[in-house]
């Protein structure tokens, strides 16, 4: 029976540099034949991902190495056929590890694994001894071999050369190390970013308060503020009525006879009023723009946090900063923060990724060691669709602390509670739900790509203890590509196909579902940032005179949104489900 080029090249990649110390042709062909049917079982279970990568194999003799590629060409086909080689049978386990010169396994720098301590028992049925082409330290490998069957959660072949059967050792990252540094640097930008959401959403109410009279102390220092901005680069023409600035004259200003503190007073509060199907004068009053902006200056400083003085001027150096208005509008905006936030989330999942798989994109890692598309969605819609949720909640419990405190004290008939947290419209939670439940139909189209299987051990790899199963990974089963490590994930997974025969190929319906969800996170995300900035003060006013939300809820995307993405899903599962063909079952 021919045997497959992955195969051949396996095994070569196995035992190209093992020499036996007898010089036998016989003994290293043994060796060949032993891999070979070890390798040709774990592909009919489904993986061969435990194995070392496949080498090229050298070309025709007179080729350097020819002969010997020959030679083992012919020495599995006749493992695989047979399961004998030179009328002997071949092992169904096997052990090739260094031995010192007592003959023990050496175990100093690496140690034996779990399921190949059965060498030591001296549960070896037949041994051979090899050496490595060109080492000069005189290094020993010994082949155990075993005609028991292995346990259910152990590999058939542990290398001790190639590391293959070997779990990777993972050493405990330090403090120090990329993940840990990413990790803390995302836990102090997201506490940053709740401290200034809470801390801006609490200075627009505190800033409405104040041009209300509210508390009057501060409330006066604004006033008194007012009046030295407005007649600062004037004498006054006489004592009653100083000359005013031309910014701070003409709608919602004090008349001549009010510019003194009772009638600043007096039009900071006229400002928070407005005529039925009349602008604000927020909007349309110089004045009244330029006592916003000197409330939320008062609002925001530090001796409105209540802190003493130090902690009270380091605190609002690391909150106070999106407080502040801007623009001829005195608006606000916490795009920035909202942008903070949303980054927070994302380094600590790279930071994750980063920790558990040894690369940055690595929480999109699948099983299979596979850069998952499905992965990709789930968190980028996470990521971006939770962490502006958070942001513009932490907003509303800023600006909406103190009402929903007094509605519990007065308990008002006939009114309901501030709602602090966001509504979340139907078509994100849509979005959200078509996200989440792609992935679980695609591993269910996973799981059918193996066809009927009634082999019992099966069973056992879900169970598995060892940490790399038993040459086969449950989620990578059938016809599906499956790789030793996540060192050979690749971004370039995200476009190509799942299953061996198509994982070099472009899958078109891959291509339009990532470019797809591109468009349609990223245009969210745009609007999401559109939706947090420039807050007008009117805008502000008008949802305190109701103690409503600033942030009600998220932006709606509309049905079209979702229905893009719906189809774009539909069209990525209905593709793979072609791809992920049953194996045949015998009849």
């Amino acid at each position: 029976m021919a045997v497959d080029e992955e195969t051949l090249g396996i095994v070569w990649a196995e035992t190209t540099r093992l020499v036996p110390f007898d010089g036998s042709d016989v003994a290293k062909q043994r060796l060949q034949a032993v891999i070979g049917r070890l390798v040709d079982h774990a592909r009919a279970l489904g993986s061969t991902a435990n194995f070392a990568r496949p080498a090229p194999l050298p070309g025709i003799a007179p080729a350097p190495g020819g002969q010997q590629a020959e030679a083992m060409r012919q020495a599995v086909e006749a493992a695989t056929t047979a399961g004998q080689f030179n009328g002997v049978n071949l092992p169904r386990r096997a052990v090739l590890w260094e031995v010192t010169a007592t003959g023990d396994p050496r175990e100093t720098d690496m140690p034996l694994p779990r399921w190949a301590t059965w060498i030591k028992r001296g549960l070896a049925t037949r041994t051979t001894d090899f050496k490595i082409e060109g080492d000069t330290t005189g290094r020993v490998f010994r082949l155990y071999e075993s005609d028991a069957e292995p346990a259910l959660d152990a590999t058939s072949y542990v290398s001790g050369f190639t590391r293959s059967g070997v779990p990777a050792t993972t050493k405990a990252a330090g403090y120090l190390s990329g993940p840990w540094i990413l990790g803390g640097v995302a836990t102090l930008l997201f506490f940053w970013m709740v401290l200034t959401l809470g801390w801006t959403g609490r200075t627009v109410t505190q800033a409405r308060d104040l041009m209300n009279g509210t508390p009057p102390e501060y409330s006066a220092q604004v006033a008194q503020g007012l009046l030295k901005m407005c007649g600062a680069s004037q004498q006054p023409s006489d004592a009653a009525q100083p000359a005013f600035l031309a910014v701070c004259t003409g709608p919602g200003a004090p008349d001549p006879a009010g510019r003194n503190d009772a009638g600043v007073q007096q039009a900071m509060k006229a400002c928070l009023t407005s005529q039925k199907d009349a602008p604000s004068a927020l909007r349309t009053s110089p004045f009244c723009r330029l006592a916003w902006r000197k409330a939320a200056d008062q609002a925001n400083s530090s001796e409105m946090t209540t802190l003493p003085r130090p902690f009270g001027s380091f605190f609002l150096a690391i909150a106070g900063w999106a407080a502040k208005p801007s623009g001829p509008t005195a608006s606000i905006s916490i795009a920035l923060p909202m942008m903070g936030f949303v980054i927070s989330i994302a380094l600590l999942c790279i930071a994750l990724g980063y920790g558990a798989k040894g690369r940055l994109f690595g929480i999109w890692i699948s099983p299979q060691n596979r850069v998952s598309l499905a992965r990709m969605q789930v968190s980028l819609w996470t990521i971006v669709v939770l962490g502006a949720y958070a942001a513009l909640a932490l907003f509303n419990i800023g600006q909406l602390a103190e009402p929903i405190r007094d509605f519990y004290v007065s308990h008002p008939v006939g009114s309901e509670i501030p709602q602090a947290f966001p509504d979340m419209p139907a078509m994100i939670l849509a979005a959200l739900g078509i996200a989440v439940a792609s992935p679980m139909v695609s591993t269910l189209i996973k799981g059918y790509s193996g066809g009927l299987n009634i082999n019992l051990q099966d069973r056992a790899q879900v169970a598995d203890q060892s940490g790399i199963g038993r040459f086969v990974n449950p989620l990578a089963d059938g016809n599906l590509e499956a790789r030793s490590g996540p060192a050979q994930a690749s971004l370039a997974d995200l476009f190509t196909g799942e299953t061996e025969s198509d994982k070099n190929e472009v899958d078109i319906a891959r291509l339009q579902n990532v470019v797809l969800t591109f468009i349609l996170v990223c245009s969210y995300a745009a609007l999401l940032l559109g939706f947090a900035r420039e807050i007008a003060p009117e805008t502000i006013v008008k949802a305190l005179e109701t103690n409503a939300a600033l942030f009600p809820s998220l932006p709606d995307p509309g049905g079209t949104f979702t229905t893009l993405l719906a189809a774009s899903h539909a069209t990525y599962l209905v593709a793979k489900r072609a791809a992920v063909q049953p194996a045949a079952n015998p009849q």
